[in-house]
């Protein structure tokens, strides 16, 4: 009967035993979850991106009407990215006018970038991919996933078949690339893509006319640089464009698009003017059906086009100033590398930047007025920037621009 009683006693300790450690382990999990609710990811995202992205909403311009975490994704060497939907309205428009995006987070919450959208929203992530509510359609093809499974700057956009999110027509569907045909592999697609860019003939886009183009609006007069909208075939917004030029305005900006120039970001502030010539073409100012897609090819083929361009503003303006204007090659925060030249021409600050980014290069023309305060603002904020960057070694910016630039004969 004794041993009963110790057989019996023995085994509601054990299972007393068991319970407890059932339940500590059950205790220290709830503990877990609770801890990651109570670290709050959207605000460290959303305080992250508004610190790092020049475009984000700033309540004037642009107003900020959501910014919601969606989850997390892990890349194929275990990095995690967090994902982020951002959207925004253009303020001061008669009809509201939204500016929506999907951003993208390291593991130590840094910004990397973003994808625009116009309804296709992001939903739910999963593995490496980020599943939307329908396509979007960018320079690296049409989807409704973003899959960052080799990563942010190699991120790529396919058509998947998935309940909720997008259900192609056919039965069957596997994955498919985004610019592949359903009917063929992916490397037969890749092939003929190829022979299709071969075969047809890029849009011109020439450097040296542009910068014939750029250079002309700029002239000094009486010891000040004069910007000039005179003897021009049409004006779009005070700016000198061709007849058959292509024109999208979008909040305080513009896209330009002249037959056989490079494509251009144009925006005037108080204060200063900007032009920005980038790849691949893609902005906030930008719409669906102004995006010469051709020339972004074109571009992508010949990777000097930017520097031809940045060779012929750099001559121009060290001729109008006399004298060689101040370089600095410094980093971001994130490394990556950018060539500014700064030149002082009668009462304006002119800064010709080449950079590379997130997920574009290119270069800017930033011309500022010293007679203004908004004009000393942005030459003080612009000059802030570059001291206190850090010194770059690397030898080149991006492909096709290595060296500092100098002055030529031609």
């Amino acid at each position: 009967m004794s041993k009963m009683r110790v057989l019996v006693l023995s085994g509601v300790v054990a299972l007393a035993n068991s319970f407890g450690s059932v339940t500590c382990s059950a205790n220290e999990k709830l503990a877990a979850e609770q801890d990651a609710e109570e670290t709050d990811i959207r605000g460290i995202l959303q305080a992250s991106q508004k610190d790092a992205d020049e475009d984000y909403p700033n309540g004037k311009d642009v107003k900020l009407t959501h910014f919601g975490y969606i989850g997390s994704v892990s890349t194929a060497k275990g990095d995690t990215i967090y994902v982020a939907d951002q959207r925004g309205v253009i303020t001061g428009m008669l009809a509201p006018r939204g500016l929506n995006f999907i951003a993208c987070f390291d593991a130590k919450y840094r910004f990397l970038g973003k994808v625009r959208y116009v309804s296709a929203r992001p939903l739910w992530c999963e593995g490496s991919r980020v599943f939307l509510f329908g396509e979007i359609h960018t320079s690296l093809g049409s989807g409704n996933v973003i899959d960052l499974v080799q990563g942010w700057r190699n991120r790529a956009i396919k058509s998947v078949n998935a309940y909720g999110s997008y259900r192609k027509s056919e039965q069957g569907g596997a994955d498919q690339p985004a610019t592949a045909p359903k009917s063929k592999s992916e490397g037969d697609v890749n092939q003929t893509h190829a022979e299709e860019i071969k075969k047809r003939e890029l849009p011109a886009c020439d450097p040296v006319a542009t910068a014939k183009w750029l250079t002309s609006l700029y002239t000094l007069q009486e010891g000040k640089l004069t910007f000039c909208a005179e003897d021009t075939d049409r004006l779009t917004g005070q700016i000198p464009v061709a007849a058959k030029a292509k024109v999208s305005s979008d909040g305080d900006g513009m896209t330009i698009d002249q037959e056989g120039l490079l494509p251009v970001q144009y925006s005037d502030r108080a204060g200063y003017r900007s032009f920005f010539f980038i790849h691949p073409l893609k902005s906030r100012y930008f719409s669906d059906d102004c995006v010469p897609y051709g020339k972004d090819v074109a571009v992508e083929e010949d990777s000097s086009k930017f520097r031809t361009l940045g060779q012929a503003l750099y001559t121009y303006f060290t001729g109008l100033a006399l004298q060689k204007p101040d370089h600095h090659r410094v980093e971001d925060i994130f490394g990556y590398p950018s060539d500014h030249y700064i030149w002082e021409v009668g009462a304006s600050t002119v800064f010709l930047k080449a950079y590379q980014g997130n997920d574009s290069h290119g270069l800017m023309l930033r011309v500022c007025s010293k007679e203004t305060d908004p004009g000393r603002a942005e030459i003080a904020r612009q000059q802030s920037r570059i001291t206190g960057a850090k010194s770059s070694a690397k030898k080149e910016v991006f492909r096709g621009w290595g060296e500092p630039l100098e002055v030529t004969k031609n």
